[in-house]
């Protein structure tokens, strides 16, 4: 988990640069178009290898491996990088069966993040050996349509007391007093969206005091 606990999820290259530079250790690209991905993707990663941060690629799980391999041959020249991908259930399971295992077989070498809505997407999550489950939404969002009732506070808590791999909270998380809230059930991390703004001179703005929410 990042020391700070704070999460960031973007949607293209330029708002993860920002919010790097404003400070953030762990950040999401997600970036669901396929075009300029893959400037969006090097972006990025050159942004996360300067700040030493975690780069989550939400989706794109092929990318992420090349991304990872690209990481691998650059170590020699001092990449600090550290890539991980996230998926949704849905995304996962409309790989191929080939496809699960080709990914599988990777997740010693890349952190994989999966979301869970109920119980039974936990205990998928955890059968997949997910390096983190996120719980969601813990809070009603509009980011996108979601079936699945607000977690709250105590199944967040019920989820990392139960979960074999540290969770994150996202979902609705837009001011340090909806993260102080959800931060007091010690999740490893609280991951937060709109709340983060779009451009640096914002994150600048809005980061400190989520961090300070936090502790």
């Amino acid at each position: 988990p990042p020391q700070d606990r704070l999460y960031g999820i973007l949607s293209d290259g330029d708002q993860v640069t920002a919010a790097l530079q404003a400070g953030l250790l762990c950040v999401q690209l997600r970036h669901k178009q396929k075009q300029d991905l893959t400037r969006h993707l090097d972006q990025s990663l050159q942004a996360a290898n300067t700040a030493q941060a975690q780069l989550f690629i939400n989706d794109h799980w092929q990318e992420a491996l090349s991304l990872l391999r690209t990481v691998h041959r650059s170590n020699q020249t001092g990449s600090n990088s550290k890539i991980g991908l996230h998926l949704g259930q849905e995304d996962l399971l409309a790989l191929t069966p080939v496809q699960q295992d080709h990914l599988l077989a990777h997740r010693e070498q890349i952190m994989l993040g999966l979301s869970s809505h109920s119980l039974w997407e936990l205990a998928r999550a955890a059968g997949c050996g997910a390096s983190l489950i996120a719980c969601g939404p813990v809070q009603p969002t509009t980011t996108k349509d979601m079936p699945w009732l607000a977690q709250g506070t105590d199944n967040l808590g019920w989820w990392i007391r139960h979960s074999p791999a540290p969770v994150v909270a996202i979902g609705g998380l837009l001011t340090p007093a909806d993260v102080a809230r959800f931060a007091a059930m010690q999740p490893a991390a609280l991951c937060v969206v709109r709340g983060l703004g779009l451009t640096l001179a914002e994150m600048q703005q809005t980061i400190p005091p989520l961090r300070q929410a936090v502790l």
